[in-house]
């Protein structure tokens, strides 16, 4: 009980801004400073700019476990979905298709790097993550 207040009371604090992510130093941090292994929250909107950053980050994380929490995009869904009436549809559903398969390629690709991926709406983020974490000690992966 003393953790989840923690980590509850670490989430309510935090602030949203819009600031590139570096997640290499993020993981380079982690090594020298946590001693024991953690769990990570990352907080993002994919696809991102840096994906390949994200995906070497979470490999320099092990032995920790890294639990990616990705923020739905139900626009780009949608635009990736239509079907497209005109040339200037047409050109909008190609680029939303290529950054929706990048966006379900690099969630593969990080559980297939061992990290726990979680999908949530901005609204219901805190409560996905407080769910994993739960579920996390449920089945004592740290």
């Amino acid at each position: 009980m003393a953790h989840l207040r923690r980590v509850t009371e670490f989430a309510a604090a935090a602030r949203a801004d819009y600031v590139h992510t570096d997640y290499l130093s993020l993981a380079a941090s982690l090594r020298r400073a946590a001693r024991q292994r953690s769990l990570v929250v990352v907080l993002t909107a994919l696809p991102e700019m840096d994906q390949a950053d994200l995906l070497k980050a979470v490999r320099m994380m092990r032995p920790h476990l890294p639990l990616v929490v990705v923020l739905s995009d139900p626009d780009l869904k949608a635009a990736a979905h239509l079907r497209p009436a005109n040339r200037a549809e047409l050109s909008r559903t190609l680029v939303a298709q290529d950054l929706w398969t990048a966006r379900e390629q690099t969630m593969r690709e990080l559980r297939r790097l061992g990290a726990l991926v979680v999908e949530s709406a901005p609204s219901d983020a805190g409560v996905e993550a407080m769910n994993a974490y739960i579920e996390v000690k449920r089945r004592q992966l740290l």
